[in-house]
């Protein structure tokens, strides 16, 4: 049906075409007016309809002063006029071979004379072969409909002979607007230029009879198509397509609820392409062909939006009575019909191997790495589908292995956030370790409980903290003694090297010991037991008895919590060298963590080697 469709349009235009080309084949007399002039006629017209073929508008400087603006960026915009009175014309407005020549003055900052600016259209405005056109600050109630370029006014009347076209700049649309060449084969429409800047569209979700859109922009042959800066409000499309053009440029535009269909084919000459920065609305439908590498197109206005236009045409096509704006097949078509159908599937993932393709070929790795994502989600939503309608093992395997992936690595991607996870998998298996033994800490549950004997024992003995530490540490201090001791007795009876390094070894052995020591007596807060402090000295004493508590407590659960993270790590990254040391259910935990550890560290390492390679 859409493709029926297609076919009646380009008839249409092609008779329509014909049947005013004909006319162009002989010699034409044009009438010459001021700009002044010819739109005092429009507004002095009482008729309906505003019909006028075969005339020249120059500029007239004693008479077209309300014509005249000055380009902002080079040839780039207009200057938005505030408060500058605004003209109405209310008949319905039909040219057919006037042009409107206009003039440049200045060199850095340019003067355009032949502007037509803030006038208000308040019906249809047709334009057929009016070449040079340029439109500024302007409204259009009920939308333009412009057949731009001709073989109509010869060269040498043109103040720009290879520019022939129509801009628009700062404008405001209601309705539909189409913009389209001529299809007469023996044009020259190769200069043509259609450029619309800085504009404001209001939108409607009604069906337009012939077109089905409500913005039609055409380029076929064009020296330039440009749609940028500009605003659509309310729901509708704009049909962008360009063919055998030399600059495209579909940039910079807020699309609100509009769906917009962007068809790219054969891109000569200059070649440039340039669809950047837009905010598309729900739905962007993309046809483009392979992509130079000087193109400058961005992913991130495409990223949850894009569809390939060229399969849901082909998709459409299936069914009768699709209209060109009917959204009840969009939705079902993104949401799983490009899912479902494999020939859709595969055409969806053409036009994003294109765009990635342009990207690895830009060495643009950020947009490469978003479109490989959108491909592989679009993978998973796939498998998803496969694995609903045939549950085997190897496609629940599958499917768990993209999503898997998916969340690790981002496809392999983004090799560091392995590294996040595999750090929350620690810590997650280092809090279930931290409540059971191990064999490396040899302490335990006791060692708190230790710490509650110790100061205890401080508070009820005549000694200092010193002395309590060191008869804690006896048996340790008892074994290096008996060394030194067994050392000595033995001098006699062997080389003296032996004497000179054994005894530096046992200082060494206790030096931590008596260093610990020195540093407590250092720190005594306390002579004495507890119960002979006299009463005025007990309160600020017990605040720094408890304060010392809390903080060998805290440096106790450090030192178990560094424990439970230093086993986590060492099954996670090598399952303990085969060596598990704990006991009970953590154990077997301990195993899947180790399986857990191999799997994510192959496939950080593969991501990693992936991402180094490109």
């Amino acid at each position: 049906m859409i493709s029926f469709l297609r076919k009646i349009l380009l008839c249409f235009l092609l008779i329509l075409s014909l049947a005013t080309g004909s006319a162009f084949a002989q010699d034409i007399e044009y009438k010459e007016f001021s700009y002044s002039e010819f739109f005092q006629m429009m507004e002095a017209s009482k008729d309906s309809i505003f019909t006028y073929e075969n005339a020249v508008i120059t500029f007239n400087p004693e008479t077209d002063s309300a014509f005249i603006n000055d380009l902002n960026d080079g040839l780039g915009t207009y200057s938005i006029q505030k408060n500058a009175p605004q003209r109405t014309i209310k008949a319905e407005i039909r040219l057919t071979n006037v042009h409107f020549l206009s003039q440049f003055e200045g060199q850095s900052n340019l003067i355009s004379n032949g502007v037509i600016q803030h006038i208000v259209f308040e019906k249809k405005v047709r334009l057929r072969h009016c070449g040079e056109i340029t439109f500024n600050q302007c409204t259009f109630k009920t939308g333009i409909d412009a057949v731009a370029n001709g073989p109509g006014l010869q060269h040498a009347y043109k103040s720009f002979p290879d520019m022939d076209g129509i801009q628009i700049f700062n404008s405001t649309f209601y309705d539909q607007s189409r913009f389209f060449p001529s299809f007469l084969p023996g044009d020259n429409i190769t200069t043509l230029i259609i450029g619309l800047r800085n504009n404001i569209f209001y939108l409607n979700d009604k069906e337009n009879e012939r077109y089905g859109r409500n913005i039609f922009i055409y380029g076929r042959g064009s020296f330039n198509t440009v749609f940028e800066g500009n605003q659509l409000y309310g729901k509708g499309r704009i049909f962008f397509t360009t063919q055998n053009n030399q600059v495209t440029s579909f940039s910079n535009n807020q699309l609100d609820s509009a769906i917009a269909e962007i068809q790219i084919t054969d891109l000569i000459g200059i070649n440039e392409l340039d669809i950047t920065n837009n905010a598309f609305g729900p739905y962007v439908q993309l046809s483009i062909q392979e992509l130079s590498a000087k193109y400058r197109i961005g992913w991130d206005q495409f990223d949850g939006k894009l569809i390939s236009n060229r399969d849901f045409v082909e998709y459409g096509s299936r069914f009768e009575n699709i209209t060109f704006n009917d959204e009840k097949l969009l939705a079902p078509y993104y949401d799983s019909i490009r899912v479902v159908d494999q020939e859709v599937y595969r055409g969806e993932n053409a036009i994003r191997g294109i765009l990635y393709n342009h990207y690895s070929a830009t060495f643009d790795h950020e947009n490469k790495n978003a479109v490989y994502i959108e491909i592989k989600n679009l993978e998973t939503e796939r498998l998803k589908y496969l694995y609903n309608t045939n549950p085997t093992f190897d496609n629940f395997f599958t499917l768990q292995i993209n999503r898997f992936l998916k969340v690790f690595s981002l496809y392999g991607t983004r090799p560091a956030r392995a590294i996040i996870f595999s750090v929350y998998v620690i810590l997650a298996f280092a809090l279930i370790y931290l409540f059971f033994p191990n064999s490396w800490d040899k302490y335990g549950k006791n060692r708190i409980m230790n710490r509650y004997r110790f100061f205890t024992k401080y508070m009820n003995q005549d000694a200092g903290i010193h002395d309590v530490y060191l008869e804690e540490q006896q048996k340790e201090m008892l074994e290096a003694e008996d060394f030194k001791a067994y050392m000595l007795q033995a001098e006699k009876y062997i080389p003296g090297f032996f004497i000179a390094t054994a005894m530096p070894l046992y200082k060494w052995a206790v030096s931590g010991t008596r260093l610990s020591a020195f540093l407590l007596k250092r720190v005594d807060i306390m002579r004495g037991t507890w119960q002979d402090l006299p009463t005025h000295k007990r309160f600020w004493k017990s605040v720094l008895l408890i304060g010392a508590f809390i903080i060998s407590v805290l440096y106790d659960l450090l030192i178990k919590i560094l424990n439970a993270i230093m086993l986590s790590i060492n099954t996670f990254t090598t399952l303990g060298f085969g060596e598990i040391p704990i006991k009970g259910l953590p154990r077997y935990l301990a195993i899947i963590q180790g399986f857990i550890g191999w799997f994510m560290l192959t496939i950080f390492s593969v991501s990693l080697i992936s991402q180094l390679l490109n």
